[in-house]
């Protein structure tokens, strides 16, 4: 049997980061005040932050819309999960097409905001939040397989080896 990954520091980094930023999202919802406004103010470079859109609590919007919220959430879980993935799981995604697979994990999205947006179909708060969370999710793989080591080799390594 193979050793699992070894945790590296830009892993712990990676997730507490992602925690940090999940925390911080929330926290305009769950309070108010200046602090809230402000992160509020600074989540929107990355979100369009629509309050119907939004998840809120007692009328105040969190900081990421449902999609965005997804997508984090989704990172956090990916991120998460990926140290117990079998260490040939592990290889087969750091060495594989990323790209590919972040590209599939997308289209959902897309299509959801597409119908959305055409007005061809109506998506809803759980659409939003279970098509980013797929996103998230895959690219918490992704990024994590990158910061972790698999059998005491890196990605790197792995690519040219299983190329």
């Amino acid at each position: 049997m193979e050793p699992a990954a070894r945790l590296t520091p830009g892993w712990t980094v990676a997730l507490v980061g992602v925690v940090l930023l999940a925390v911080l999202a929330a926290v305009p919802a769950l309070s108010a005040g200046a602090l809230a406004e402000g992160i509020h103010a600074a989540f929107s470079g990355v979100c369009h932050q629509i309050p119907e859109r939004s998840p809120s609590f007692a009328g105040r919007p969190a900081a990421l819309c449902h999609r965005c919220s997804g997508m984090l959430g989704g990172l956090l879980l990916g991120l998460a999960l990926a140290p117990g993935l079998p260490a040939a799981r592990q290889r087969a995604v750091a060495a594989g097409r990323q790209g590919r697979w972040l590209l599939w994990a997308v289209l959902p999205t897309a299509a959801d905001w597409g119908l959305g947006a055409s007005g061809l179909g109506v998506n809803t708060p759980a659409s939003r939040v279970l098509t980013g969370l797929l996103f998230g999710a895959v690219a918490g793989v992704v990024l994590a397989v990158n910061l972790l080591t698999v059998s005491h080799s890196s990605p790197s390594t792995l690519r040219s080896h299983d190329a």
